[in-house]
C-alpha cells in the first residue's frame, strides 16, 4: 500500500504501520518496503472492522513472520491482531463477517486473545489452541 493510500483509511496510518515494523527491530527502509506489501483492500477492510469493534486493533503480524508456505501474510492479503475490546470473541467474530471477513482464525492462547483475518478465497474458521 503506498503512503498516500493511507489517507482514505480513517483508523490506520502509515506512521502507525511504519511504528510497528519499527518496534520490531526493522529499519526505517525495511518498514517502508513491508508496508507497500500490504494490499490496500486489505487494510480497507480493516478499517471497517475498527470501526465495527470501537476499539483500536493491533497488529501482532502483517506481512512479516513465520507462516505456512503460500501464506497470505506474504501476498500482504493478511494479519494477526488483538484488541483490547470488552467484547466477547463471538461479538468481535460476528463483526469480522460484517466487514466480509471469510476466513478467519482465533488464537485464544494469546497473552490478549487475537485474530487472524484474510482475504483469500474459500471460508475458513479455526482456532489454534496450545500444543500439549
Amino acid at each position: 500500500m503506498i503512503e498516500k493510500g493511507f489517507k482514505y483509511l480513517q483508523y490506520f496510518s502509515y506512521k502507525e504501520l511504519e511504528n510497528h515494523y519499527t518496534g520490531k527491530g526493522f529499519s526505517i527502509e525495511d518498514s517502508k518496503k513491508e508496508i507497500k506489501k500490504i494490499s490496500e483492500w486489505y487494510m480497507m477492510k480493516m478499517d471497517l472492522l475498527r470501526s465495527l469493534i470501537g476499539d483500536p486493533i493491533h497488529f501482532n503480524s502483517l506481512t512479516d513472520g513465520t507462516h505456512v508456505q503460500n501464506s497470505y501474510h506474504y501476498k500482504g492479503e493478511a494479519g494477526d491482531w488483538r484488541t483490547t475490546s470488552k467484547k466477547t470473541p463471538n461479538q468481535i467474530l460476528q463483526h469480522c463477517i460484517e466487514a466480509d471477513f471469510k476466513r478467519i482464525g482465533w488464537y485464544p492462547e494469546w497473552n490478549t486473545p487475537g485474530f487472524h483475518t484474510d482475504t483469500g478465497n474459500g471460508t475458513a474458521l479455526w482456532t489454534r489452541k496450545n500444543k500439549v
